[in-house]
């Protein structure tokens, strides 16, 4: 479909944009590659991409979209959900986007009843489950006392009243503390895994034959895996096999380790991603393709018009190949990665500048990697939104059914905003 066709289509019922400017704003989104116009008219003279959802005031941090290399969207049902924060009440619920409406309605399930919590949320369509991990971060201010600890929720779903359900005797308390960040996957055998950085130590645990019960949690053996405080670490399952990557900023590197599944826990294989001076920062995120092979979005430390923003590739058993998205003058910062599948493309979106201010995308074939020069296609922005930033979206791969749909959150506002992106 033409997308300024699509993006007529998916203009706001309600809104009230005269028709010249609707026709300017359709030529707009046709060039910006943009399937969605504004619920808002713009105040400035840049055109508004995508829509501002409702606010986060008073929960107590900046950005609930914070958490790096987590993903708090899924899509199931033919509809998006996505794990946000009710001001009204201060903790986290189920939301579902209205497409038609461009709105996100809350549908009363509650996620957890913290309100300053990050999270990461994966939908198995084999089991109908909801499965999520969710936390404190650690980089958060403390302004009263809170339990920082992990805590493991998996709900079931109906599709005849489209409502979770959380399972009885959920949650489970997997973390003894805070983290910056926790992520899960789950293995072919259906053992599901977490991995976070606690003391500087890149920390693993999983579940041991009942998602109720977890194995002691255990440092991963591997030579480098301790780490700077402030580094992080990510998990993703492909081809039968668990895979943890990680940054080590003390050592100006990357690493990645890989567990066959059901193998003895003790049994990892160290990989270096990348190393070098200013070779690495704590930005993280993983993606696999059909063929199993697994996508790195991280982060340098550059300095001057070296490489900032990097796509590193998982050609085969330690070799990587690297590929750079952006740099440092481009100011590009918290990336995630979607993959397309049936046309063999991958997505990546980030902040530009560093500071917040944009949402911007690129895509390239999964067969001829190769990113175009410059910040790339806007797909957020907003009037007043100076402080847009921490896009999250799916661990899922995308498809012409799903399209693709991003969030973010500013701190400026404390307001939610997202957009939609066709796949075709």
């Amino acid at each position: 479909m033409n997308q300024s066709l699509t993006a007529l289509r998916h203009l706001p019922r309600r809104s009230q944009v005269p028709w010249i400017l609707l026709a300017v704003l359709s030529l707009l989104s046709g060039w910006f590659g943009v399937v969605a116009l504004p619920a808002v008219q713009s105040q400035s003279s840049d055109p508004v991409i995508g829509y501002r959802s409702h606010s986060f005031a008073n929960a107590g941090y900046s950005s609930p979209t914070e958490g790096k290399a987590q993903s708090t969207l899924w899509w199931n049902d033919g509809v998006w959900w996505a794990d946000m924060l009710n001001a009204a009440d201060q903790s986290h619920h189920i939301y579902r986007l209205n497409e038609a409406e461009q709105t996100w309605e809350d549908t009363g399930t509650v996620l957890d009843e913290r309100a300053r919590v990050h999270s990461d949320c994966l939908w198995d369509e084999t089991t109908q489950k909801l499965y999520v991990i969710s936390h404190v971060s650690d980089n958060i201010p403390r302004t009263t006392r809170l339990d920082e600890r992990g805590f493991f929720y998996r709900y079931s779903y109906d599709p005849l009243t489209q409502q979770y359900t959380r399972d009885a005797g959920f949650p489970v308390v997997v973390t003894p503390g805070s983290a910056q960040t926790i992520t899960l996957a789950k293995d072919s055998l259906g053992q599901l895994w977490i991995t976070y950085v606690f003391h500087g130590q890149v920390m693993v645990r999983r579940t041991n034959g009942d998602d109720h019960v977890w194995t002691d949690t255990y440092p991963l053996p591997a030579v480098d895996s301790t780490t700077a405080l402030n580094d992080i670490s990510a998990i993703i399952a492909f081809s039968g096999q668990i895979g943890v990557a990680w940054s080590n900023r003390e050592r100006d590197s990357m690493h990645f380790a890989v567990h066959v599944d059901g193998a003895p826990d003790d049994q990892w294989t160290e990989e270096i991603i990348t190393a070098g001076f200013r070779a690495a920062d704590n930005h993280l995120h993983l993606a696999v393709d059909a063929n199993g092979i697994v996508y790195v979005a991280g982060k340098t430390s550059a300095r001057g018009n070296d490489p900032l923003l990097m796509l590193y590739v998982r050609q085969a058993p330690n070799t990587w190949a690297q590929h750079v998205f952006g740099y440092n003058h481009d100011g590009h910062t918290r990336a995630i990665i979607l993959i397309d599948n049936a046309h063999r493309r991958l997505y990546m979106f980030a902040t530009a500048p560093e500071s917040g201010g944009g949402i911007y995308y690129k895509a390239t074939s999964l067969d001829e990697i190769a990113f175009a020069a410059g910040l790339g296609t806007p797909i957020l922005r907003y009037p007043n939104a100076t402080r847009l930033n921490n896009v999250t979206s799916t661990k899922q791969t995308v498809t012409s059914a799903t399209g693709i749909v991003v969030l973010a959150s500013d701190r400026t506002t404390t307001a939610y905003y997202y957009n939609v992106v066709p796949v075709d």
